[in-house]
């Protein structure tokens, strides 16, 4: 039994962590060459990368705790940490343009408070998004982001154990890839209701034309987080000069005015309820994420004027798109259920869904039994916004993401909710008696199929949520681009010293889940930092 074998495992890892050596640190130095905010999916993958130079010194500022505090995540099985402290518990502000439904709706937007960040709680899907996503980047004014620059990027990260899995992936980088969530009624639906459909089956790591299964960050049964990749086997050998300080909240970058403008000199934070400082001797790299991003720079003074202006805070460089351009997937869940496959369930990571659980675990039915077919729309036109609420660095900015304030959006996701109606209508689908658990909304539009447009919006705005990828709220541009924040080496415009790499550089969504392109950004920014300081 899966819940068996996973509690087993569990025990065997507390019991193994307990022996391994933390990678944390208790107490900063005053000076390192290079400090990174953000010890989570990019920021440890850059740190890893940094210290394999032996004469630089580097600091990790994590607000969270460290990912040993928590050996549940390590089992996929348990792998949400939504309801825990390793999760900032952010809400969106009242959604007030997304039409009728979604007034005043606000919804949890998790992210990873925890080294390894996100990459400590997400679902473990590898992508790397589409070759076009990219060279869409550079005709947007992203100079040397096009998919013939960062596919080796890619390939440096990946260490596929899976002979099953393409053979353009990489072989030996540090993140371990395998072929995961491979179920029964998986191959039903890819080789026979999508074969009446007339569509391919792929490998989308190939094309992403088709219906594919999935890659994952797990190795032997366990997920492979940033720090399993980058950090944790490294550390011993150069504990003295990669320093990880974990439960410290980076509250502003500290400059020096020159006469040629601010220079990054290092960052200010708390740690035990004392505001300490550190210093940088060549570089400040944020990699604190999309929120935490721009929420960083706007403390710090670099942002819209005017808005630093409401709240009180000097202006270092007035930078308009710090903040705006926040892109994200959205998605909508079919639950589905199929008494032909009582085997396949699965644990709900929701507390509200306690007598799911019970079906699923015990009578073996119910809603989480089989299947959650997730929809989403990959490159919305709608863009939302991280900005503050208040100078305080304790309080959380106001994080906006506008979904559906293009009715464009609205149009296109009607039409990928016809496909899903269709596929269930297949005859493979009758025949696994394979049944759609539908909420309770939107009845008065009818909900039998042919469902209508009314119906398929109407539930649309009611259930559809984030698929928390959000990305581009620092994005890379052209220097003619007032909401450009970046350059194409990743270097905040008008400062020295202070660069970002995270998924807040991304100039739009790619087609799939970010994971994988948080881990080619830290490759990449790795190799320009390097050749920039000449090491």
């Amino acid at each position: 039994m899966i819940l068996k074998g996973s509690i087993l495992l569990l025990l065997l890892i507390i019991c193994h962590d307990r022996i391994r050596r933390s990678i944390v640190t208790s107490v900063a130095d005053a000076e390192y060459d290079y400090i990174v905010v953000g010890g989570g999916t990019t920021g440890a993958a850059v740190a890893g990368r940094l210290s394999e130079n032996p004469n630089v010194k580097i600091l990790v500022i994590e607000a969270g705790k460290s990912d040993e505090a928590y050996p549940k995540i390590r089992v996929p099985e348990f792998e949400s940490l939504m309801f825990s402290d390793a999760n900032w518990d952010f809400r969106t502000v009242p959604q007030k343009v997304a039409g009728q439904a979604l007034v005043n709706k606000t919804e949890r937007w998790p992210r990873g408070k925890i080294l390894g960040g996100t990459s400590s709680m997400n679902h473990m899907i590898y992508h790397r998004g589409s070759p076009h996503d990219f060279d869409s980047w550079e005709d947007q004014g992203a100079k040397g982001w096009n998919w013939g620059n960062v596919e080796k990027y890619f390939v440096k990260a990946e260490g596929s154990q899976d002979p099953r899995l393409s053979p353009k992936l990489g072989r030996n980088g540090p993140l371990k890839l395998t072929k995961a969530y491979d179920r029964p009624i998986v191959d039903h639906i890819i080789e026979d209701a999508a074969r009446e459909l007339g569509i391919n089956t792929t490998d989308y790591i190939e094309s992403l034309e088709g219906f594919s299964k999935l890659v994952a960050t797990i190795y032997r049964g366990l997920r492979i987080n940033s720090i399993e990749a980058y950090l944790r086997d490294h550390f011993p050998d150069r504990k003295d000069r990669l320093h990880v300080l974990c439960e410290s909240l980076a509250t502003k970058v500290l400059f020096n005015i020159t006469k040629n403008g601010p220079v990054a000199a290092g960052v200010e934070y708390i740690k035990d309820g004392e505001t300490r400082q550190a210093y940088a001797r060549k570089e400040v790299i944020l990699s604190a994420g999309v929120i935490g991003t721009p929420h960083l720079l706007l403390l710090s003074g670099i942002g819209p004027e005017e808005h630093l202006n409401e709240h009180d805070i000097p202006v270092i460089v007035n930078s308009p798109g710090v903040g705006s351009n926040l892109k994200d997937h959205v998605r909508m869940q079919y639950y589905l259920y199929s008494d032909k496959f009582p085997e396949d369930y699965s644990m709900s990571r929701n507390e509200d869904y306690a007598d799911e659980v019970r079906k699923a675990l015990i009578e073996r039915n119910g809603v989480l039994t089989n299947l959650i077919m997730v929809v989403g729309l990959q490159h919305a036109k709608s863009s939302g916004s991280i900005t503050l609420q208040s100078s305080d660095p304790l309080q959380p900015p106001l994080i906006d993401p506008a979904f559906f304030s293009n009715e464009d959006d609205v149009r296109v996701y009607v039409e990928g909710l016809r496909f899903v109606e269709n596929l269930l209508e297949t005859e493979k689908f009758k025949e696994l008696n394979v049944k759609h658990v539908f909420q309770p909304y939107c009845n008065e539009f009818g909900n039998e199929p042919p469902r209508s447009t009314e119906y398929l919006e109407c539930w649309l705005r009611q259930v559809a949520t984030s698929e928390y990828h959000p990305c581009g709220t620092a994005k890379i541009g052209r220097e003619s681009d007032p909401s450009a924040v970046v350059d194409e080496r990743l270097r905040v415009r008008n400062v020295k010293h202070l660069r970002i790499a995270d998924a807040s550089v991304m100039p739009h969504e790619i087609s799939g889940n970010p994971q994988g392109t948080c881990y080619m950004i830290a490759e990449k920014a790795a190799d320009m930092i390097k050749q920039d300081w000449a090491e």
